[in-house]
Formats: structure tokens, C-alpha cells, sequence
């Protein structure tokens, strides 16, 4: 029976960029969120920080490079590593990640209110 293809991660293209312009020597900044397990609605927070802290050591490893700034945010499912492009590349590639943005955003994503005109 062949193997399922595994969808890759979902990237926020200002990461891409970041990637690609960046130096070896810089630090970039990303989010990251994890893949749900097939058959199950959500990760307890033990197991979740489990699989961040065996990705992140895992692309630390195949990167050769330690992230600047971890933190975990286990009860979403998600991370944040500040760290070489190579590190932060390998962590995008990663099975287990299902989407990828830059930490910061340049454009404003807040919502903002509509204003209506009110006729009495």
C-alpha cells in the first residue's frame, strides 16, 4: 500500500521572503503551528510541548545552529523561535509543522470597526 503524500506547511510568503534575503550570520523571527494527529480534534499541552521541544532539537541538529529565542505555546499548538535562516528553514521542512509566519507583520491585521452614518 503506498504511503500517504504529507501535505507540506502552509508559509506565510514575508517568511519566504525574510528567508531569502537574509545573511547566514542573521537572526529571523517565525511562528509556528503544529499538525493535529490524523483522528484526533487536538494535542493535550504535555504532548504538544513534547513534539515542539523534538522538532525544534531535531532541526537545531540537521541545521547545525541553536534558535536565539524559544517559547512555546503548548496549549495552541503552537511556537516561536528566533534564529539562523538555516534553522528556521529545517523547522519549516519539518513533518510535523502545519503552517509557518513571520513573527513580525508588516502590514496591520487588526480589524477595524465600520463606521456607519446613524439616521434618526
Amino acid at each position: 500500500m503506498p504511503r500517504k503524500a504529507v501535505p507540506k506547511a502552509t508559509i506565510d510568503p514575508k517568511l519566504l521572503r525574510e528567508l531569502d534575503e537574509a545573511p547566514a550570520d542573521a537572526v529571523v523571527g517565525a511562528v509556528f503551528t503544529l499538525k493535529t494527529p490524523e483522528g484526533e480534534r487536538y494535542l493535550e499541552a504535555a504532548s504538544a510541548k513534547d513534539v515542539m521541544s523534538k522538532i525544534v532539537e531535531d532541526a537545531s541538529a540537521d541545521a547545525h545552529a541553536q534558535p536565539e529565542r524559544l517559547t512555546l505555546f503548548p496549549n495552541v499548538q503552537s511556537f516561536a523561535v528566533s534564529g539562523p535562516p538555516a534553522l528556521v528553514r529545517k523547522l519549516v521542512e519539518h513533518a510535523d509543522v502545519a503552517s509557518a509566519m513571520a513573527n513580525a507583520q508588516d502590514e496591520d491585521l487588526l480589524i477595524r470597526p465600520v463606521k456607519t452614518d446613524r439616521k434618526t
